[in-house]
């Protein structure tokens, strides 16, 4: 990629004229096209939860991933294309076809011939107005048992065991951040709600949905309830516990949208905001610091030691003048 946002084998377009094709007999160049593409480009990461001598563990996301992951794009079963793995954790999938009718799923998966990391996959979406481009987004890889050996290390690979630990749900009501009980969860295997339940359990009074005995791995956390917008949120368990929350959108909503972000760093200070124009150019933003925006409400504020869902509602949604 050129720094003029040309690829390599690109120059700059020129008007085109009847010679710059053949004739077709009436005065008019033919011309053939090739299908439009786009290239799915992310990231892969982990986190290793090997102690040091004082028993401290780096929390630090890292990224020089080996270059034994496979990384590959398939929709449906057919496979779209294979993927190139960088140093610096970023994969690139090149020649991914584009639908200019309408966006289309796919799922990328991560594949370790050494073994190192468990296999995984994301649901992604190419996007019908999609350009040379698509972002997947970060995905953390992750192990039997929380540690990371070396992909030559035979040894270390061969005697790693599978953990166990225990995994939560909180579930919450975008509208006024209740608990939602008597609620279903499936806790699904991978990063993406199209994987296999692994467990399914009911959030009590305080809208937590507890999963027990569960394996060291990628989770995805998926809700499909008559009274709540299906909802998912992915994590990891990769130590004794995970908690994570999910704030529901209610069927009957009075807002048009709800949006929600989750953090399960207990020390984090997240900060969502929503920034919004009209045709007269014409700013808002909704955020910790400007609660209301012109039928915008940032209703819910995650802050450090209280983890949660910092949470959007949407209705009519403008700009005033």
């Amino acid at each position: 990629m050129n720094n003029n946002g040309l690829l390599a084998t690109e120059s700059p377009s020129s008007a085109l004229t009847a010679s710059d094709g053949p004739n077709c007999g009436n005065g008019l160049p033919a011309y053939s096209f090739t299908p439009q593409t786009t290239t799915l480009k992310g990231a892969l990461y982990y986190i290793d939860q090997t102690p040091d001598a004082n028993g401290n563990v780096d929390l630090t996301e890292q990224t020089t991933v080996h270059s034994g992951v496979n990384v590959s794009a398939y929709s449906g079963s057919t496979l779209l294309g294979n993927g190139n793995l960088f140093t610096n954790g970023i994969y690139q999938i090149p020649n991914i076809p584009v639908n200019p009718d309408s966006d289309y799923p796919v799922v990328v998966k991560f594949e370790d011939t050494n073994q190192v990391f468990q296999d995984d996959q994301i649901l992604a979406v190419v996007p019908a107005t999609a350009g040379a481009e698509t972002s997947t987004g970060k995905t953390q890889l992750v192990t039997l048992d929380g540690q990371v050996c070396a992909n030559t290390d035979t040894a270390c690979i061969s005697n790693q065991s599978a953990s166990q630990g225990t995994y939560t749900v909180t579930l919450t009501d975008s509208t006024n951040n209740a608990p939602v009980a008597g609620v279903d969860v499936e806790l699904k295997e991978g990063s993406s709600f199209v994987g296999n339940t692994a467990q399914t359990a009911t959030t009590d009074a305080s809208g937590v949905a507890t999963f027990n005995n569960v394996d060291y791995g990628s989770y995805t956390a998926y809700v499909a309830d008559p009274n709540y917008e299906i909802a998912s949120h992915t994590a990891p368990l990769q130590g004794a516990t995970t908690a994570t929350t999910m704030a529901l959108a209610p069927t009957d909503s009075e807002y048009d949208i709800s949006l929600s972000m989750n953090t399960n760093t207990p020390d984090a200070d997240l900060d969502f905001k929503l920034y919004a124009q009209n045709p007269a150019g014409e700013e808002c933003e909704a955020s910790p610091l400007n609660k209301y925006c012109a039928y915008a409400q940032h209703f819910v504020d995650a802050t450090p030691n209280s983890p949660g869902s910092e949470i959007i509602n949407i209705k009519d949604l403008a700009v005033a003048k």
